[in-house]
């Protein structure tokens, strides 16, 4: 009988639709041969993705089972070295790459060698020495970057500065010109800039760029965001280099979509102007996440330019005053469909942010900041106005919780606030820290615009009485599938009770 389907065309997309769950993969390999050989290469993806491995070990060994025969000869000279890993295994696993992790593979190295209790060689007739953990390190990486048809995503930061604990593009020039190329998403530093220098030659067609910016080598870091022809996402750390007219004279005014600025807690220097960004018309997203440095004359000039297309703003575990997030929202709020905030609350202002994206930001889909007291009313507002909205997460300010205790009563807004909810809501996270009765929460639940609602989040005032009437509304609308609690004291008998009509509950005490 002839099959109405090829086997291979059916199974392969659905494999690939597994490529997260690596224990199904595992089952999988074991159906046949032919299952087996579909599973493989999606599982040696990106065996190193992650920085803790429960099966780094054998992750390890098998990786050094593929190196040519000239490593494995060199990785005898090691006393007591396992010799068993040497053989080579069924599939040439290092050339099924399309993503390696320096960090956790030094890990996984450094580990597997202490296990073992490898030691170093010592040629004293050559005066000429080996270590088990950086010969291994360097000969797998250069194997990944060799044999790796696929190879597109690389992790490479260092890890310390002693030689071994990075990797030094230059020593191995001729594998690395052929690897850099076929590169989309590097993850770096500027620690070495001999690599970068190496890569402002080669690897230009990224379409994603995280950078580690500790080191000042912003000439290295210019030139080589200068080369770039459809870079895309940038992400910087620690600090915004020096970048003259790189942005205006090279393609990234044009090809850059989203830009990070990230964790610079410890980096007083913010390095370069961010008005070079001026220029970049097309960006669509722009966060900033624990940049701490905020230079406000520079901010205030770089937020006073329009990004027309701008769709998704943040401001998150920074210092900006609300001067500058009132700025940038007036300028950019007309698209902007996702929105998360927090500022330097010791710095008072007579505008409420929150009033300023009511009145500017129709189109918000994701709503994230904190809500003031004092801000109760302009929160009516902006759910007036912003008829689009989807997920909502209410906020507090970081010295809130420690001012008022155990929180301020809300009674006369919930149930008004029932009345303005968009139909659209789906999620609403309550993590301010508000006071109300069970009545005010039956009363917010059963209104009709509420009963789309699929996720809920609390913090700390639900009571078993409040937790019934949440099961009560999942009961009855059937659509409430997500409830989490956080530091709320509700009983067992209840929480289980309400476990019988929401698919999935969250208890963070």
């Amino acid at each position: 009988m002839t099959s109405i389907f090829n086997l291979l065309d059916t199974l392969c997309p659905i494999l690939e639709w597994l490529e997260n769950d690596k224990q199904t993969l595992f089952t999988c390999i074991l159906v046949n041969r032919t299952w087996c050989h579909i599973a493989v290469p999606i599982l040696w993806r990106a065996p190193f993705k992650g920085r803790w491995l429960e099966d780094r070990s054998s992750l390890t060994s098998t990786s050094i089972g593929c190196l040519d025969e000239v490593s494995k000869e060199k990785l005898k000279l090691f006393e007591d070295f396992p010799l068993e890993v040497l053989r080579t295994p069924m599939f040439d696993y290092a050339s099924f790459l399309y993503e390696l992790q320096y960090p956790t593979l030094h890990d996984a190295v450094k580990s597997w060698c202490d296990e073992r209790g490898l030691t170093r060689y010592h040629n004293e007739e050559d005066d000429f020495a080996l270590y088990p953990t950086t010969t291994i390190l360097e000969m797998l990486t250069i194997q990944f970057m060799e044999k790796s048809k696929n190879l597109s995503r690389l992790f490479i930061p260092i890890i310390t500065h002693r030689q071994g604990d990075y990797v030094c593009l230059k020593k191995h020039e001729t594998v690395v010109r052929k690897c850099l190329p076929k590169l989309k998403h590097l993850d770096c530093d500027d620690c070495i800039p001999e690599n970068l220098i190496i890569a402002s030659e080669s690897c230009t067609n990224l379409n994603r760029l995280d950078i580690d910016c500790s080191w000042g080598n912003d000439e290295e870091i210019s030139r080589f965001l200068q080369v770039q022809r459809c870079l895309r996402h940038l992400t910087i750390r620690k600090r915004w280099p020096r970048l003259n007219d790189t942005i205006n004279d090279g393609n990234l005014r044009k090809s850059l979509r989203c830009i990070v600025f990230r964790d610079n807690r410890n980096h007083m220097d913010n390095g370069g102007s961010l008005n070079v960004l001026a220029s970049c018309k097309r960006l669509e997203i722009l966060r900033f996440d624990c940049w701490l440095s905020f230079r406000e004359d520079d901010m205030e000039e770089f937020v006073s330019n329009s990004f027309p297309r701008l769709r998704k703003l943040s401001f998150t575990r920074c210092k900006a005053t609300a001067e500058i997030i009132i700025k940038m929202i007036s300028m950019n709020g007309l698209n902007l469909q996702e929105l998360t905030l927090s500022w330097d609350t010791n710095k008072t202002n007579q505008t409420s942010v929150i009033m300023v994206i009511a009145e500017n930001c129709p189109n918000l889909e994701y709503f994230d900041a904190p809500i003031a007291k004092t801000d109760l009313k302009h929160l009516y507002e902006l759910l007036k106005s912003c008829k689009k909205l989807e997920n909502l997460t209410i906020n507090f300010e970081d010295n809130e919780m420690i001012l008022l205790g155990s929180g301020y009563e809300v009674d006369h807004f919930l149930p008004m606030m029932s009345s303005v909810i968009p139909k659209s809501l789906y999620q609403l996270n309550i993590f301010a820290p508000w006071r109300f009765t069970v009545k005010s929460l039956r009363e917010f639940l059963m209104k009709d615009r509420n009963k789309n609602l699929k996720c809920l989040g609390f913090l700390r005032n639900i009571t078993d009485d409040h937790l019934m009437v949440i099961t009560e509304y999942a009961q009855e609308r059937k659509t409430l599938k997500y409830l989490e609690l956080r530091e709320c004291e509700t009983s067992d008998e209840v929480r289980k009770n309400a476990k019988r009509f929401i698919s999935e509950m969250a208890v963070y005490n």
